[in-house]
């Protein structure tokens, strides 16, 4: 990876923000033991008033030094005060 990633969020209540946190990181996926820098996803949730829920479906897009990648996901999430 080079550089931060983005972060994109395609669907989700207004009350739900994504933020990267830059910092080292343990790859283990890829069987790599050492700390590397990366950044690690953070999801929040300001003004929750009631109990909801809600599909959130994010994009997460990265640079590589092969080019251009891109990786999505989607959860349901229940919101709680």
């Amino acid at each position: 990876m080079i550089g931060l990633p983005e972060i994109e969020v395609l669907e989700g209540p207004a009350t739900l923000s994504f933020a990267i946190k830059e910092e080292h990181v343990v790859p283990r996926k890829f069987g790599c033991a050492t700390k590397l820098p990366g950044g690690k996803l953070v999801l929040t949730a300001k003004g929750i008033t009631e109990r909801s829920e809600a599909n959130l479906v994010y994009r997460l897009k990265y640079k590589t030094k092969a080019g251009d990648r891109q990786m999505g996901g989607a959860y349901i999430v229940t919101l709680f005060p």
